[in-house]
């Protein structure tokens, strides 16, 4: 990747919708995208990001292929829950068909807790980012820029030359949430979102603390978010919990509500 101006999709593919009280309480802003875009658009200067929520656009496979192949990105970012795992399989896919040099990695929960059976599934993904997303993916998309070595980061699930998967040492978690960028908001497309929901008009997802105070072992929130640990060559997870200050999570409020208009928010705390 040796692009002067880098240019990322982040997506989230194409999908049944489920039966809820209308169509437009399906889909909540996925708040990872703007919050990784925001990160990666401070220390990155000049990159190009996109996000791409195809649901909410009503946007499907065949649309997809089109948009992508107009806009030939050089990496696609996709971040999944378990349950729509091989849709984001078939995004991927496709995009290694339309766009044969792009870079594809894979994130969120559900490639977090099986990085080794997600990259033997999907050939097409070339690295997974383990966990807390934020400084993985800045290292990673540096360190490609640049010809280095990515098996040199912390917090990345890749391939060996064997073809075999492999773990890289876990990456610690950043402490101080008010360090990170107010999420890029204006990438989001805010004006898509439930308008004309029911359960949740015009809401948007606000987050004030990472992690959870408990430790149950059938939540994926634990697992996204606590403190993992590489140990016999696979990942664990356990207990954190961190949080923005008021001041930071009182001056986002103000900010969503004075500059987007925004009156309904979705809290996603564990």
């Amino acid at each position: 990747m040796t692009n002067n101006k880098i240019k990322i999709i982040f997506l989230r593919s194409p999908r049944h919708i489920w039966p809820i009280l209308n169509e437009s309480d399906n889909f909540l802003v996925p708040l990872s995208y703007p919050t990784l875009a925001a990160y990666l658009r401070k220390y990155i200067p000049g990159i190009e990001i996109i996000i791409i929520d195809a649901p909410a656009l009503k946007m499907g496979w065949k649309s997809l292929e089109v948009r992508l192949s107009a806009l030939q990105p050089d990496i696609l970012a996709i971040g999944e829950k378990t349950v729509y795992c091989h849709e984001s399989f078939k995004a991927f896919e496709m995009a290694r068909r339309v766009v044969p040099q792009i870079i594809n990695i894979a994130g969120g929960v559900m490639y977090s807790s099986l990085p080794k059976w997600t990259l033997n599934h999907c050939r097409a993904i070339d690295y997974i980012v383990l966990f807390e997303g934020e400084e993985t993916l800045l290292e990673l998309i540096v360190t490609l820029e640049h010809g280095g070595d990515p098996k040199s980061i912390k917090g990345l699930a890749l391939r060996d030359e064997a073809g075999k998967p492999y773990l890289t040492p876990a990456r610690p978690l950043i402490e101080n949430l008010d360090s990170l960028p107010m999420p890029a908001y204006d990438l989001a497309g805010l004006e898509n979102y439930k308008p004309f929901g029911k359960l949740w008009p015009r809401a948007i997802t606000v987050q004030r603390s990472r992690g959870c105070l408990n430790n149950c072992n059938f939540c994926s929130w634990r697992i996204q978010e606590g403190r993992p640990e590489l140990k016999n060559d696979h990942y664990i997870t356990h207990q954190a919990y961190r949080t923005k200050s008021v001041e930071r999570m009182v001056a986002e409020i103000e900010w969503l509500y004075q500059d987007f208009g925004v009156r309904y928010l979705f809290w996603v705390d564990g």
